[in-house]
């Protein structure tokens, strides 16, 4: 089975792109115009390549500065006396990180969600 592939795959019975013949009269119906140019073109609203990577890293920067606030809130010590106060978590250090850990997870995702 392999050599069969390997037998069509080295005579060069495939065309390639570029030699197909090119039809010039051909038109896109409504629907393909839509698609392509929803995809493929750069007018009114739409991005750049070289700006959506600045966009990628603005979005990177936002989600570090959001993990790090929330890390910062929940590391503070004035929150673990909060934390001592609820029931199951008093003096119990893994209740207390494992509830922190939940806490950041939820706020950190709805806020990604969300705000951003």
């Amino acid at each position: 089975m392999a050599s069969g592939l390997k037998k069509i795959l080295s005579s060069n019975k495939l065309e390639k792109l570029d030699d197909l013949p090119v039809n010039e009269e051909a038109k896109p119906n409504p629907q393909e115009q839509q698609v392509m140019d929803k995809y493929f073109s750069e007018g009114d609203g739409k991005v750049s390549g070289k700006t959506q990577d600045s966009l990628k890293w603005g979005m990177t920067f936002k989600l570090a500065g959001l993990a790090s606030l929330l890390f910062m809130a929940l590391a503070n010590p004035f929150v673990d006396g909060v934390f001592n106060i609820l029931p199951y978590c008093g003096g119990n250090a893994f209740a207390t990180f494992g509830v922190k850990i939940f806490i950041f997870m939820m706020l950190f995702v709805m806020c990604a969600k969300f705000l951003i």
